[in-house]
C-alpha cells in the first residue's frame, strides 16, 4: 500500500517538474561537464533557468557527500587488497626464512594454536540466535561447530599476521580520502 502511494506521489512530482520545465526558459551551456580544478572553473555556468545561473560550484557542492562516499568505498577496496598483498608477502618471506611454503607455514601455525571448539560453545551460539533459527540444535550442531572453528582459525591467523607485521618494517603510503569541506569551498567562491 505504501509503495503504491509512493509511486503515485513520485509520478505526480515528475509531472509537476515537467510542467515547471515547460513553462521556464532553460538554457544549457554547450560545455563538457568536468570536475573543476580552479575557481574560474567553479564559476562556469552549466545552465540558466529564467535568468538564474546554475554554476559548476552549485553542482559540486551538492555532489560532495556522494563523491566522498564513492572515494571512501574505493579507498576501502584498495586498503583491503593492499592488506592482503602485505600479508601474502610477509607469509612468503617468513616461509622462505624457515625453508618452507606459505601454505605449510599457515597449516602448522594454525594446527598448533587453534583451540578445540566444544559442543557447549556451539549450543551457546545456537541459544543466542535461537529466535532466528527454525531448526533444532541437533540439526545445526555441525554447522555451528564448523562456524566457530572457522572463527578460531581466523583469530589465530589474524594474530599471527599481526605479529609478522610488528616484526617487520611495513610502510603504507595509501591515504584515506578527506571528508568534504563545504565551508571552505563556499568561502573560496565568495572570497
Amino acid at each position: 500500500m505504501a509503495q503504491l502511494r509512493s509511486e503515485r506521489v513520485g509520478a505526480r512530482v515528475r509531472e509537476f517538474a515537467n510542467t515547471l520545465r515547460a513553462g521556464a526558459k532553460i538554457e544549457i551551456a554547450n560545455q563538457r561537464v568536468t570536475p573543476p580544478t580552479n575557481e574560474a572553473e567553479l564559476a562556469r555556468v552549466f545552465a540558466t533557468v529564467n535568468g538564474v545561473n546554475i554554476t559548476s560550484s552549485d553542482i559540486e557542492i551538492a555532489l560532495l557527500p556522494m563523491i566522498f562516499r564513492v572515494q571512501q568505498q574505493v579507498y576501502d577496496l584498495r586498503k583491503r587488497d593492499l592488506d592482503r598483498h602485505i600479508n601474502d608477502l610477509l607469509l612468503q618471506q617468513e616461509a622462505k626464512k624457515l625453508g618452507t611454503t606459505s601454505e605449510a607455514l599457515i597449516y602448522s601455525h594454525l594446527n598448533a594454536k587453534i583451540p578445540i571448539v566444544t559442543e557447549e560453545q556451539a549450543r551457546a551460539l545456537y541459544n543466542a540466535n535461537k529466535a532466528q533459527i527454525k531448526q533444532d540444535f541437533s540439526a545445526v550442531k555441525t554447522f555451528f561447530m564448523h562456524y566457530l572453528e572457522q572463527l578460531e582459525r581466523w583469530k589465530v591467523l589474524s594474530a599471527y599476521l599481526e605479529q609478522l607485521r610488528k616484526e617487520s618494517v611495513v610502510q603504507i603510503y595509501l591515504t584515506e580520502p578527506k571528508p568534504p569541506n563545504v565551508r571552505q569551498l563556499c568561502c573560496n567562491l565568495v572570497g
